[in-house]
């Protein structure tokens, strides 16, 4: 919920900031840059989590019973939810094109608050799999 909020606040500041300074720099390099940006992050993502799995899947074989149920479920959520984040925000980009070219509405406003949402999404989400995860599992050698 936090990193939504940010994201709103950093799109209206966005937003401001273009108004003031007379230029519309922050929406181009949205629109431009955000999705390979937001993608890019995914497939970090993804991978940290292919990798934890991995690790924990080989510890819970070592000690013959499964003791990181809730890591793991965790971090399918965190997987899905990136995976969500980014179709979300391709969408919103597609939808607020289809809104601007039929003349709905002038400004990218909300595509660009949802879009800046997902990117900080991606980057707790990075941050939480190896900081959270991937740095505090210690090798187990025995029961």
């Amino acid at each position: 919920m936090l990193v939504v909020i940010v994201g709103i606040l950093l799109s209206i500041i966005q937003t401001l900031l273009g108004y003031l300074l007379k230029t519309d720099i922050f929406h181009t390099f949205i629109d431009k840059n955000a999705i390979n940006l937001i993608g890019i992050m995914l497939s970090i993502n993804c991978a940290s989590i292919a990798n934890l799995h991995i690790k924990l899947v080989d510890q819970e074989e070592k000690l013959d019973e499964e003791i990181y149920l809730k890591t793991k479920k965790e971090i399918k959520h965190n997987a899905i939810f990136s995976i969500a984040g980014f179709f979300i925000a391709i969408i919103s980009m597609f939808v607020s094109e289809i809104l601007k070219q039929q003349q709905i509405v002038n400004h990218y406003y909300i595509s660009d608050a949802i879009i800046m949402s997902v990117f900080l999404l991606q980057i707790y989400a990075i941050y939480e799999t190896t900081v959270k995860f991937i740095l505090t599992i210690k090798p187990l050698t025995s029961k």
